[in-house]
């Protein structure tokens, strides 16, 4: 794990769901679990509801497996299990 800078757009994400009440309220940084972390774990399970993570989704399960995707990691995973929801799982093929 490591602590990690939030983008602005991260943050303004949070306000927008209503988490926050205004940007000031938002944390400027977080905890994320790396990836070496992350598959080495000896079970793995993403849980990804809601319309606006389809695009994440469609990424982590078609797109190049990269840093830029952590979830696309999970693929090569055997212990790694992914639930979406109707919506999330939009974009799938």
């Amino acid at each position: 794990m490591k602590v990690v800078a939030l983008e602005p757009e991260s943050r303004n994400q949070q306000v927008g769901e209503g988490h926050f009440a205004s940007i000031d309220d938002v944390p400027t940084h977080a905890i994320t679990v790396t990836i070496p972390a992350l598959v080495s774990a000896r079970r793995v399970l993403a849980i990804v509801p809601e319309a606006r993570k389809a695009a994440p989704v469609h990424a982590a399960l078609y797109g190049p497996i990269t840093p830029s995707c952590p979830a696309s990691f999970l693929r090569r995973q055997a212990q790694a299990t992914l639930y979406l929801d109707a919506d999330s799982a939009s974009g799938v093929e």
